[in-house]
């Protein structure tokens, strides 16, 4: 029992030992936390006081870095003090303080603060970037320290309740976003965009503010991707390519930069019809120095917004500034220059009314000289901001000792009496000024967000020869929230084509194409081949049109032999073919005129033959109308050829069974019939003069001509195209009705001269193919190549048969029927019943 107890109490003892050890590490931490702050504080923060400032009764702080964009702040604010403490300003004196941290800095940044508030300022311009002033405004919100930046555009810090001491001069990133979304449909017309954006975290929120943005304001999100710099972003900007967008809005921070710019030059994705607008102002003239000269041709024609950085050229304040500058060795004004220089100005404008009656001096209309030309504001104006006033305390603190040090590192003492504020009062002042900056009009939302801004729209150009630069083109200014957007062009804009028109933002994919002059089909990633669609020679024709069963290109390489059917494989059969047919014609009408003494012959008319003869090859020849690439002539041959010999072949046949149902269908013998050549040839008139008529009124009022339909293709076409041909069609039927009435009736007549049958034949034969490859033809006009041909079949099976029907029999019988007849019989005409002189001899006869 006894060990037992020792035992617990040893236990006892050892853990009440452990509870004090570990109380006192906790009770420690806060100091050692503390020490080390300090100790960092001390190490990495150089606070240095302007030596050429006069010594005065409010301390400003400026947190910058050097060497870049924003390296020009501290002495833009070391300027705008000199100014404000100058024997011509009014204002109230102020002091300096600065510090340099690096722009990574996010500690360092906290470290810079904590400082400058231990120093006594009242207030910070800066930090530089958004990242340093998400870190600092905590700061400012444990200390009641106003923090007013120039360049920090960060959407997150608009929010009040969580950054409460934070304002700036300029627009915030997703006010800029907005204006340009409105410059890029109202000024440019482009309403289709595709955004890559970084998942970055000062990127990736902006991007969904933008999604809403686009969408609200009509515009069409033709692609929205995330990309990580080096792991996807190649593969996001192919995904983007194909979908055919040619405005690319990127949201990438600064440092994802030239990382990007190096995927779009691998990827070959720039230049003309792509035009990337950079919208978020991370484009700076820093980011341009000693770029790659492979890189040039990638930024050529984008775009780029960056606050505009002053109102009026003209402004003596901005000339003050420029001079000074100069003089500490800048070439020019930085991005940010102005705003720091309002941010100075909003300052002392606040701290000159800090003592003055609450509800007095709220509203301030400043003049350009820096000197205070106040305007009450009336007390109900708002309420709630000047009620916000009441209970502020003001206190005095006297600082004498602790010197600090200037740049050249001279000991400086502090502020003799310098004004400790309530800076949750000054924050609100600062907020409630209004006054006329170089920047433009300087007021600030409850949030202390910047009301009226202004970007320019920057196009990179290249200038001399190998230097790109940004060039101001357009100018914007939004009056509030609700973005009235005013914008004015400065400059004409310059496309990556070296144009000042700007592409369709209407997305257009990949296409495939035929060159003509190559004889080869490519693919156009980029959509940027223009079809010809004039009816000259084309140099490139949609895939769709390669193939398709008509001639685009003028050399008919699009039909050529690698297509499946091939048109010019068959115009080539066809062409042999006709010339064929043609060559039977002309051998059968030498064969039927070298015999024309024969009874036979004359019986049947050599004049009859010889028309029937060239209307065949007239008509077969005018199939090659129907070759090649279509012209205007040709489409009009193409309707009068075929048109004007069938009526002339449908003529003569009517005419021959006219004239023998006239010489035997007499019935009187003793009366002498006269069937004379001038009738004969009104008959083949009175078949095609209506026909020309029809012909000549449709070349008046709508003449067949080459055009393209809908899918560019080349033809022939005319808006009363059926019907004028079914009026020519019309007078054809009714003289092929009216002669295969004559075949009826002279069918038991002589057949050596009537040739009822072989005529009927021929009648029945043009009827049936033209009643049905007619309506054919028109029914698949789509097909082209079926439809050609089909027309070229119907006028090759209509001339060559009906003269074959007529000429072959004869043949035959000349050498095959009468071989076995004497000259006289075979010069005999046939034998007919015995007449008296009841006929007339004609040229048809």
């Amino acid at each position: 029992t006894t060990s037992r107890f020792i035992s617990q109490e040893r236990q006892h003892i050892m853990t009440t030992r452990l509870w004090w050890v570990s109380f006192l590490l906790i009770a420690c931490v806060p100091f050692t936390f503390q020490a080390t702050v300090s100790g960092t504080t001390q190490q990495n923060t150089n606070i240095s006081r302007s030596s050429n400032s006069e010594v005065g009764v409010y301390g400003i702080g400026v947190v910058y870095q050097p060497g870049n964009d924003t390296g020009s702040i501290k002495d833009v604010v070391e300027y705008a003090v000199n100014q404000i403490n100058g024997k011509a300003s009014t204002l109230s004196r102020l002091g300096l303080y600065s510090i340099s941290i690096p722009a990574s800095a996010r500690y360092e940044a906290i470290n810079a603060a904590e400082a400058l508030q231990k120093e006594g300022v009242v207030g910070l311009v800066g930090p530089a970037t958004s990242s340093q002033a998400l870190v600092m405004s905590e700061v400012g919100t444990v200390y009641s320290l106003p923090i007013l930046s120039s360049s920090a555009p960060s959407e997150d810090l608009s929010d009040s309740s969580t950054y409460p001491y934070f304002s700036r001069t300029i627009l915030s990133t997703d006010r800029r976003i907005s204006i340009t979304l409105a410059v890029l449909r109202d000024y440019y017309g482009w309403n289709d965009i595709a955004v890559i954006v970084s998942t970055g975290t000062d990127t990736s929120s902006l991007g969904e503010l933008l999604f809403s943005d686009a969408i609200e304001s009509g515009m069409k999100i033709v692609s929205f991707l995330y990309f990580s710099l080096g792991e996807d972003l190649a593969a996001v900007l192919s995904l983007t390519q194909e979908t055919g967008a040619r405005i690319i809005l990127p949201l990438i921070s600064p440092d994802e930069f030239i990382g990007f710019i190096d995927a779009l030059y691998k990827a070959n994705y720039y230049g003309h019809p792509y035009v990337f607008v950079y919208p978020n102002g991370i484009v700076t003239p820093s980011l341009l120095v000693n770029i790659a000269p492979q890189y040039i041709p990638v930024l050529r024609g984008s775009l780029a917004t960056i606050p505009t950085p002053f109102e009026n050229p003209d402004d003596a304040r901005l000339e003050g500034l420029t001079q000074y500058l100069q003089g500490q060795g800048y070439q020019s004004l930085g991005p940010f220059d102005t705003f720091t220089f309002d941010a100075v100005y909003a300052y002392a404008y606040a701290l000159d009314g800090y003592n003055k009656p609450t509800g007095s001096i709220r509203l301030s209309e400043r003049a350009t000289d820096g000197n205070t030309t106040s305007q009450s504001v009336s007390e109900n104006e708002d309420n709630e901001e000047e009620n916000a006033y009441e209970g502020y305390e003001t206190e005095t603190v006297d600082n004498t000792t602790e010197p600090t040090t200037t740049d050249q590192g001279q000991a400086v003492p502090r502020l003799t009496q310098q004004q400790k504020i309530n800076g949750t009062k000054l924050r609100d002042d600062l907020r409630l000024q209004v006054f006329a900056g170089i920047s433009g009009e300087i007021s600030f939302y409850a949030n202390g967000d910047r009301k009226i801004g202004s970007i320019t729209i920057n196009n990179f150009v290249v200038e001399s020869g190998e230097e790109i630069a940004l060039i101001a083109v357009v100018k914007t200014v939004a009056a509030d929230k609700n973005q009235t957007v005013v914008v004015t062009e400065i400059a004409p804009t310059f496309f990556p084509d070296g144009t000042t028109t700007g592409p369709d933002s209407v997305p257009k994919t990949a296409v495939t194409y035929y060159d003509c002059e190559l004889e080869e089909t490519f693919t156009d990633v980029r959509g940027v081949i223009v079809f010809n669609s004039s009816l000259d020679d084309p140099r490139y024709i949609d895939n769709d049109r390669y193939c398709d069963g008509a001639f685009d290109c003028d050399n008919l390489s699009d039909e050529g032999f690698d297509c499946s059917p091939s048109l010019l494989i068959a115009e080539i059969v066809i062409g042999v073919i006709t010339g064929i047919l043609m060559l039977i014609v002309i051998v059968a009408w030498l064969i039927l005129m070298l015999n024309r003494h024969r009874g036979r012959i004359r019986a049947s008319g050599s004049i009859f033959l010889t028309i029937c003869a060239f209307s065949s090859l007239v008509g077969l020849g005018s199939v090659f109308c129907f070759y090649g690439k279509d012209n205007t002539p040709s489409c009009v041959l193409q309707a009068w050829l075929p048109t004007i010999f069938s009526g002339i072949i449908i003529g003569a046949l009517a005419a021959k069974q006219y004239r023998v149902w006239k010489l035997f269908g007499n019935k009187d013998l003793t009366k002498k019939v006269i069937v004379r050549e001038r009738s004969l040839y009104l008959i083949v008139l009175g078949v095609i003069v209506p026909e020309i008529i029809v012909l000549v009124v449709w070349t008046s009022i709508d003449m067949l001509h080459v055009d393209l339909d809908d899918d560019d293709n080349i033809g022939c076409y005319s808006d009363n195209r059926l019907l004028f041909v079914l009026l020519i069609v019309c007078f054809k039927g009714v003289f092929l009705v009216v002669s295969s009435l004559f075949a009826i009736i002279t069918h038991k007549y002589p057949s050596a001269f009537s040739e009822s049958k072989l005529i009927a034949i021929s009648l029945y034969h043009a009827t049936f193919i033209s009643a049905v490859l007619l309506p054919l033809y028109f029914s698949i006009t789509s097909d082209r190549f079926l439809s050609w041909i089909i027309i070229i079949c119907l006028i090759l099976l209509f001339f060559f048969n009906t003269f074959c029907i007529l000429s072959i029999p004869k043949i035959y019988a000349l050498y095959v029927v009468d071989r076995h007849k004497s000259e006289n019989e075979k010069n005999r005409l046939p034998k007919t019943r015995k007449t008296k002189d009841n006929s007339d001899s004609s040229t048809f006869s």
